[in-house]
């Protein structure tokens, strides 16, 4: 079936390449920016129609947020949710979760965030303090000597991870992390 579906539907085996590609380039360590632009456009494609729709605009969302174009990646962020009615449970927690941490730390809303957070865990219980969530909600209140013991847990989750993806993620969030330390000793204003 599968074999059929690449020799009559081009547009879809073009998508699933350019997909493979892309996340063999992010298993590699590459991160979300530099990841092939080529590939990138062809998966950007993807109608609402196509199962993988959700995690393209996630890994869109990613990658906008990489080139320090925050509001379209919340556009990607926001279609990916839009898109997510028909995937599974797994990713529709996995979305939830992403869009509190952006309602935190990109829209600095923190009531946003922790609705987010709540259908999130009424999807799969929340077993621990996710960190980031905790952190980014702390920093958008204004609260960064709170969110300095979040951002060391999260640190620490993903301290082995080494996809393009995580690689950008410690350094965004060891950026957050050090606007924490320097506002709680008085060197930065708070955010």
């Amino acid at each position: 079936m599968l074999l059929w579906q690449f020799v009559h539907d081009s547009r879809q085996t073009r998508l699933w390449a350019a997909m493979a590609g892309l996340h063999a380039e992010d298993a590699n360590g590459v991160r979300p920016r530099d990841l092939n632009p080529a590939w990138f456009l062809e998966m950007l494609k993807a109608d609402a129609f196509d199962a993988d729709y959700p995690s393209v605009h996630l890994s869109a969302y990613y990658r906008r947020w990489d080139e320090g174009e925050e509001a379209l990646a919340l556009v990607h962020l926001e279609n990916a949710l839009a898109g997510s009615g028909r995937a599974d449970k797994a990713t529709v927690y996995g979305l939830y979760l992403e869009a509190a941490c952006a309602s935190a730390l990109i829209c600095k809303r923190p009531a946003q965030a922790r609705a987010w957070y709540e259908r999130a865990g009424k999807l799969r219980k929340i077993k621990q303090p996710s960190g980031i969530v905790d952190a980014g909600i702390a920093m958008a209140e204004g609260r960064l000597e709170d969110a300095l013991p979040h951002w060391e847990l999260a640190r620490k989750r993903i301290s082995r991870l080494d996809s393009g993806v995580f690689l950008f993620l410690r350094e965004k969030w060891a950026g957050f992390e050090a606007t924490c330390q320097a506002g709680t000793s008085g060197d930065a204003p708070a955010p």
